[in-house]
């Protein structure tokens, strides 16, 4: 695989996991706040996994065998 899509899918990895972990250090806003704060973190992360799901499911970045990164 080309270095740089090698290169862009480690940092696309990193970054999940780096959302991941701070979330969990995301601090208290209070018994009444705090479910509808992890809701908001969690609909952020859907609309983040959304938007790569609908990258890949275009195939505007897709590369067949007979082409080249465009």
């Amino acid at each position: 695989m080309n270095a740089t899509v090698d290169g862009m899918s480690d940092r696309l990895v990193a970054t999940k996991e780096q959302f991941m972990e701070l979330i969990k250090e995301v601090p208290s806003c209070g018994s009444a706040l705090d479910p509808q704060v992890r809701q908001y973190l969690d609909e952020i992360g859907n609309w983040i996994r959304g938007v790569d799901c609908w990258e890949f499911g275009c195939g505007q970045f897709l590369v067949t065998r007979d082409e080249s990164i465009r």
